[in-house]
């Protein structure tokens, strides 16, 4: 007999090309999407084309095995996001995967920032990321997790979490990481850092104009300060930036993000761009 969590999964895939067309905006030449995923309407900022990832389900459920597949051409200016934050549910058996791949051309700008990742108790989920960018290339690429259910008290309490991402730039590989554990560890590990509620954001940031600073650096590093740690990294020579927030709450959290954007907008314009119009 099938198990229910292999009856009832998804398997789902968001595949898009965004290119710059002859009058100079951004279009979508390639949309394939099957459930759960949906895509609505892309709209026009003047910064960017700006697409929403809609997940049709309530969540991420047992057994779902999902693909994203985003590729900016050269020129393209995109950005990604999410009208609400994703959450992986109860898993009672089984587990759920998510595959990622973000490509961006020569000129293209491609900024991947969408809500948080809020993992439920009980849930096991892994999250792979593939990026390959251009040197030539202005990134932005985000992501936000929870520590779980706050609202209704319930924090720390998934089962698994696997997340691994590997960066790379013009072929060369430049950060390859791999968050892995229960709740329990990392809280753990968040309450020796002095913080019992621990929300994490981590981006990779990269473009042409960051090469040589111009006040951005010094504002974001500016951004640390009590209930949040943020730091910013090189990852090489010559391509390349991490940052990393923590903070002690969700709206400290959001706070800091938005300012980081706000800072290195004048260096990476698609930042600039309004993710919340209404569709």
């Amino acid at each position: 007999m099938t198990a229910p969590a292999e009856r009832w999964r998804l398997r789902g895939y968001f595949r898009i090309t965004a290119a710059r067309g002859a009058d100079g905006l951004t279009a979508l030449t390639r949309r394939e999407v099957a459930a759960p995923f949906h895509l609505s309407k892309p709209y026009q900022d003047g910064n960017a084309l700006i697409v929403q990832v809609i997940n049709s389900t309530a969540g991420i459920l047992a057994g779902d095995e999902l693909e994203i597949d985003i590729r900016a051409e050269a020129g393209a200016r995109l950005l990604i996001t999410s009208p609400s934050a994703s959450r992986a549910f109860t898993m009672r058996e089984g587990s759920a995967v998510c595959r990622q791949h973000f490509t961006a051309a020569a000129g293209a700008c491609l900024d991947v920032y969408p809500e948080p990742l809020f993992p439920h108790v009980g849930c096991r989920y892994q999250q792979h990321t593939l990026v390959d960018f251009h040197p030539e290339a202005s990134v932005f690429l985000g992501e936000t997790i929870a520590p779980g259910r706050v609202a209704k008290g319930e924090i720390w309490a998934w089962d698994d979490l696997l997340l691994t991402t590997e960066i790379r730039c013009g072929g060369r590989i430049i950060l390859a990481e791999r968050l892995a554990g229960n709740g329990e560890q990392l809280r753990a590990l968040a309450a020796a850092n002095g913080f019992p509620e621990a929300w994490f954001s981590t981006a990779v940031i990269a473009g042409p104009a960051l090469s040589a600073d111009q006040g951005w650096l010094a504002g974001v590093r500016a951004l640390h300060r009590p209930g949040v740690w943020c730091g910013v990294s090189k990852l090489t020579a010559d391509s390349g930036w991490s940052l990393r927030v923590i903070a002690a709450t969700a709206p400290l959290l959001r706070e800091t993000m938005a300012e980081a954007r706000r800072i290195l907008a004048p260096a990476l314009p698609v930042l600039a761009s309004d993710m919340r119009k209404n569709q």
